[in-house]
């Protein structure tokens, strides 16, 4: 939701972001009152549907034919628990159409491979041109990069440098 942590936010930002609101079909900003009568009436998979087919449409725009490259990144959701795990969600982002595809909830960041092999499996295809992902450690997990190579995309895990001392044990 543009990274805003309100409805009045969202308000705003359809507000300074006419250009979005065009896309949407819409003249002006809902009001705080009809985003919140709204949302109450949509499920959260009806909303994650929504706006994956509105990023498929500006990706349509965006993208110019070239490999897709999506940055994936996982991460933990300060203060939301449920059953005593706290909550991460795993952003999924094109870098070169600027636009953040998708995010998918997790519960650890140890979870995050398996999301994103998942994602992979049942949502990848939705994107066209999806040819690279890229990710930190977490995602170099032999499940996730043989599901990848099975579809016929290549992968970029970033490995930090560890500490010597450990190296050493």
């Amino acid at each position: 939701m543009a990274n805003c942590r309100s409805l009045s936010g969202i308000h705003r930002f359809g507000e300074l972001h006419t250009a979005v609101l065009e896309l949407l079909g819409l003249r002006r900003s809902p009001s705080v009152a009809t985003l919140a009568r709204l949302l109450r009436r949509v499920s959260v998979a009806q909303v994650a549907e929504a706006l994956r087919s509105f990023a498929q449409q500006l990706l349509e725009g965006r993208h110019k034919g070239e490999p897709l490259v999506v940055a994936v990144d996982g991460k933990t959701l300060r203060g939301v628990w449920e059953e005593g795990q706290q909550l991460g969600v795993l952003h999924l982002f094109a870098h070169q159409a600027q636009l953040a595809l998708d995010q998918v909830r997790t519960t650890y960041h140890v979870d995050e491979a398996r999301a994103t092999k998942t994602w992979l499996e049942e949502m990848a295809g939705q994107f066209p041109g999806l040819a690279v992902l890229t990710g930190d450690a977490l995602l170099a997990d032999r499940n996730l990069c043989t599901a990848i190579v099975a579809q016929g995309q290549d992968y970029l895990v970033k490995l930090k440098k560890t500490n010597s001392a450990f190296m050493k044990r």
